[in-house]
C-alpha cells in the first residue's frame, strides 16, 4: 500500500472513531490487511499532523487539525512561553499568572483549546482561572502547561 494511500485510511479511522494510542492504529490497519510497525505510525502522525484532543473524562484521542485551529495552538504555546509566570492547582481550579496585561488573551486561546473539559474560565489583567469539569483532567492540563512554563 502506498503511503498516500496509507494516510487516506488513517484519516478514515479517525473519522470514524475515537482512537488514543498508536498501538490502536497498527492493530487497525493491520486488521485491514495493512502491515505497519509504531514507528511508522509516528511518522505518519506527524505527516498528517495529528493532534492529540482531550476527553470528558481526560482520556485523550488523535484528530486531524485544520489550518486555524494550528495557528490558535501556536499562538497559545508562544502566549505561554511569553507570559505564564506560575501555574497553581487546587482541586478542579487551575490559577495561571501572567505579565500584566496578557491573561484575557491567554484566558481565550486556553478556553477555546480546552473547551470540551472545561466548566468555565475567569481572567483578570495578569491571572487565568481554569474550572475544570473534573479533578484529574485539572491535574493533565496543570502538568503540561507547567512543563511548558518551566522551560
Amino acid at each position: 500500500m502506498k503511503k498516500s494511500e496509507r494516510h487516506d485510511l488513517i484519516k478514515r479511522l479517525i473519522k470514524e472513531q475515537k482512537i488514543s494510542n498508536q498501538e490502536e492504529f497498527v492493530l487497525m490497519l493491520k486488521a485491514r490487511g495493512v502491515d505497519v510497525t509504531q514507528a511508522t505510525i509516528s511518522r505518519d502522525i506527524n505527516e498528517l499532523n495529528l493532534s492529540k484532543l482531550t476527553q470528558e473524562d481526560g482520556t485523550f484521542y488523535y484528530t486531524l487539525v485544520n489550518k486555524e485551529e494550528e495557528a490558535s495552538k501556536l499562538r497559545l504555546e508562544k502566549l505561554l512561553e511569553q507570559s505564564a509566570l506560575k501555574v497553581d492547582l487546587m482541586e478542579k481550579y487551575l490559577a495561571i499568572k501572567t505579565v500584566p496585561g496578557s491573561a484575557v488573551a491567554l484566558g481565550i486561546l486556553l478556553e477555546r483549546a480546552l473547551a470540551n473539559v472545561l466548566f468555565t474560565s475567569l481572567t483578570t489583567d495578569d491571572k487565568v482561572l481554569l474550572i475544570f469539569k473534573q479533578e484529574a483532567t485539572a491535574q493533565l492540563v496543570a502538568d503540561t502547561l507547567k512543563e511548558q512554563v518551566n522551560r
